[in-house]
């Protein structure tokens, strides 16, 4: 029993040990699973770590990879938009290239058109220079076959006939004239004369047209009195011929000189109270018939210029002048006619004085070229008086002497404004009736007045001495003078006085 105790205790003894051992390999190997899973395990995280390390490493590789792609994408697409651009770049400048070329083509043709025309033209100059110097050795030759010639009609004072002799191929012949010199005296007398054009140019009088007469002649004749006042005139003709063209003959000067009509003594005397104008020359009847002007005629002599504007202007009514002032009055001085015969006390200057006149003139508008008025004073010296109604009188200033021609009204007054300035000083006026030379017929006497810078001033004259009296002292420089030499007079004989009391007091003193 015991040996079976003991084995059975052997063999759990063994079987311990066996399950010791088992135990003890089992935990080993435990352990050894525990440690290799702990390794694993640490080598899983460690692998998860490596991979979680790649997988940034790869994604920052993705990264770089694209931005890498889009930088070249970029760099090619910049490549691209450069060459298209400089592609385009290439279009535009074929395409300027071209058009310049296009442009230098079409220069070229206008400048080969321009030279063509220039040729034309040039053809046609001298295809007119051509024909006009047919049509001048034409008008030449015609010329020198064409005679002219201006006479007094035999049966009418006043009309002139003018005759044309020149070849059979002319047809009919036309007249212009033009006044040969220009005067400076007046306006001319009214006649007939063409329309003027925008320069205020007169243009040729047309004075008629004439066909050839059986003779083989043109002849015209001209009213003179109202076509062709007396006076110089370039005569022009236009030669009309059968195949159409028209020859411009030579000019030629001609002296249109009629005799001038004078009323009989029966018909003056139904002129010489008449207030009316009959010939509307500015001039009243009774006027004409004391000057000798013909009170039918607007223009006595014939001249061209309305006797009321050469009266008033200073020339001959009856002296006839082509415009040379040949007929200018040389009047005479008032200041030596003294008799009882010429000093007519219906002619006096009653004042002198400074006036301001209202001065109209015309100037540009500001907004439009219309001419619009503009008034400015100006002063002057105004002269007035009195004298017969409705004449011409004549108003003479000295001492220069300054001449004018004033119509007083139909109560004898009369009134002037003098646009030149009076030198100061003393001064006198007269107021005279004169003929038509010149020569005084009635005057008045002298008013004399004194003209310094602001003022005019009448000096009242009583007497010849006392007038010379008055004229010695009436400037203020010599007023200072003599106003000077007194008080210098008075303070010498002060000076006198009372040397000589000094000299009587030291005489008794030494007595």
């Amino acid at each position: 029993m015991f040996k079976k105790s003991g084995l059975v205790i052997a063999i759990l003894t063994l079987s311990l040990l066996s399950v010791g051992v088992a135990f003890a390999g089992y935990n080993k190997d435990n352990q050894d699973n525990k440690k290799d899973y702990n390794n694993q395990y640490n080598n899983r995280e460690r692998d998860n770590e490596e991979d979680n390390h790649s997988s940034s490493d790869l994604a920052k590789k993705i990264a770089e990879y694209k931005a890498k792609v889009a930088e070249q994408v970029a760099k090619k697409e910049a490549e691209a938009k450069k060459k298209a651009d400089e592609e385009e770049q290439k279009k535009v400048d074929a395409e300027k290239k071209a058009e310049e070329e296009r442009n230098r083509i079409a220069a070229s043709q206008k400048s080969a058109e321009e030279k063509r025309q220039q040729i034309a033209e040039a053809n046609k100059r001298v295809e007119e220079a051509r024909q006009k110097a047919e049509a001048q050795k034409k008008a030449e030759e015609l010329a020198q076959n064409t005679e002219t010639k201006v006479t007094s009609n035999k049966t009418e004072e006043q009309k002139v006939d003018i005759v044309t002799k020149t070849d059979s191929a002319t047809k009919k012949v036309e007249y212009y004239a033009e006044p040969a010199k220009q005067s400076s005296k007046t306006k001319p007398a009214e006649v007939k004369t063409d329309t003027t054009d925008s320069s205020n140019v007169v243009l040729p009088t047309y004075l008629g047209t004439a066909d050839q007469n059986e003779a083989g002649h043109f002849n015209l004749t001209v009213d003179a009195s109202s076509t062709l006042p007396n006076g110089t005139y370039d005569l022009k003709t236009k030669l009309y011929q059968e195949d159409g063209t028209i020859v411009e003959g030579k000019k030629k000067t001609i002296l249109v000189e009629t005799k001038i009509e004078k009323l009989a003594p029966e018909e003056k005397k139904k002129f010489e109270k008449s207030e009316a104008d009959t010939d509307n020359d500015n001039i009243p009847d009774k006027e004409e018939v004391r000057l000798g002007t013909n009170p039918l005629l607007a223009d006595s002599d014939g001249d061209g210029f309305l006797d009321g504007d050469e009266v008033k202007n200073g020339f001959d009514p009856l002296k006839f002048s082509p415009g040379d002032k040949s007929d200018k009055i040389a009047f005479a001085s008032p200041d030596k006619n003294t008799s009882a015969s010429v000093v007519d006390t219906n002619f006096v200057v009653n004042s002198v004085a400074i006036a301001t006149v209202d001065i109209t003139s015309e100037q540009k508008g500001e907004t439009n070229n219309t001419q619009e008025e503009k008034i400015s004073t100006k002063k002057m010296a105004r002269f007035s008086g009195k004298a017969l109604p409705n004449i011409f009188v004549t108003l003479y200033i000295f001492s220069d002497p300054i001449v004018v021609t004033v119509k007083t009204d139909a109560e004898g007054n009369w009134s002037y404004d003098l646009d030149k300035e009076i030198p100061d000083g003393n001064h006198e006026v007269y107021v005279a009736v004169t003929d038509n030379v010149g020569k005084i017929t009635s005057q008045s006497r002298a008013l004399p007045f004194v003209k310094t810078a602001d003022a005019i001033d009448i000096v009242p004259v009583t007497s010849a001495a006392s007038a010379e009296e008055i004229q010695k002292n009436t400037t203020p420089l010599e007023k200072s003078k003599t106003q000077f030499l007194l008080m210098m007079f008075v303070i010498m004989m002060t000076f006198v006085g009372v040397a000589f009391v000094l000299i009587g007091r030291k005489s008794s003193f030494i007595k």
